[in-house]
């Protein structure tokens, strides 16, 4: 019985040994492995930073508690839904300016949930489609205070939702866009959209109207190349009237020549001249050709304009 005893108790220590060197790894060893600093960046409680590294794509392994990155100076110039391939619950500012980026893929910022300010300044992304900032959450009821984009999906007993990431700061500043989702601007979240510097010659009625539909959005269009023709006159009206665009004052024709620099508030409908005008009524068409960061494009586009804005005279 004694030597039942002894390996009994043996057997016991052997136990709460093995408990405690668990104890020791999940509270001391695994939190450490977790929260290390990607190589070769640099970090600082909360914050990762990684500045003219050369880097061709993001690090796999930010820390989990990260609530700060800024990744500049690099040559990424692809984001896909991989490039983030963990969740970082706790990440609410990504600052990723001047990396090259020109393409963006679908969620790729699906895995960041609680991001509020978003910099893709200074890269060279000519399209920007909203699905980029979709994520799939789990919710307890279909009703949400997100954005939502689809309906409810059931796995088992639970319910599935896509909703927007909640960006309310999203800097595009100084990319090479020329065509804008307006999907964009019906997040809920969103109150600041910098687009200036960027490729935008004209924006058309329903853009217009999708500006004014977020409360208290802000959007800033200084720096764009505007063509300045009779395309353009909705756009003039509503922006004499808005209170949407801090920057107004600071807008200005690049053409047609007549006109260059000139801010477009200056400007007298007189001025404004179409490239041509096919048939009557109010179908305009026109052809653009321009060079924008050595990026060429033609752009042919037939805009219809509904007399959505006042002022807008009726068709012959």
């Amino acid at each position: 019985m004694r030597v039942s005893g002894t390996r009994l108790l043996s057997d016991r220590r052997h136990v709460i040994t093995q408990k405690l060197c668990l104890v020791f790894f999940l509270k001391i060893l695994a939190p450490a492995l977790c929260q290390a600093c990607p190589d070769p960046c640099q970090c600082n409680e909360t914050a990762v930073r990684c500045e003219n590294l050369g880097l061709f794509a993001l690090p796999q392994a930010f820390p989990s508690d990260v609530k700060y990155i800024f990744v500049t100076g690099n040559n990424i110039t692809d984001l896909t839904n991989e490039s983030f391939p963990v969740i970082l619950e706790q990440l609410t500012k990504l600052l990723l300016p001047g990396n090259n980026i020109q393409q963006i893929g679908r969620e790729a910022f699906g895995n960041l949930p609680n991001i509020n300010f978003l910099d893709l300044s200074n890269n060279t992304l000519r399209i920007f489609n909203t699905d980029v900032l979709f994520s799939k959450k789990l919710i307890p009821h279909p009703s949400s205070n997100r954005s939502v984009y689809s309906s409810p999906q059931i796995d088992g007993s639970n319910t599935w939702q896509v909703v927007a990431v909640q960006v309310s700061t999203l800097n595009l500043s100084n990319n090479n866009l020329f065509f804008l989702d307006m999907t964009l601007l019906s997040l809920a979240s969103l109150r600041l959209l910098d687009l200036r510097s960027n490729a935008l010659r004209v924006l058309h009625n329903s853009t217009l109207t999708a500006f004014s539909q977020p409360p208290d959005l802000q959007v800033l269009l200084a720096g764009n190349p505007w063509l300045c023709d009779c395309n353009i006159e909705d756009f003039l009206s509503w922006l004499r009237e808005s209170d949407r665009v801090p920057d107004k004052f600071n807008l200005s024709c690049l053409s047609p020549m007549e006109l260059q620099d000139v801010t477009l508030l200056q400007i007298n409908r007189s001025e404004l001249q179409c490239v041509f005008s096919s048939g009557r009524g109010s179908n305009v068409g026109f052809i653009t050709s321009e060079t924008h960061a050595g990026t060429t494009w033609r752009d042919i586009t037939t805009a219809s304009r509904p007399a959505l804005i006042p002022g807008w005279p009726s068709s012959a």
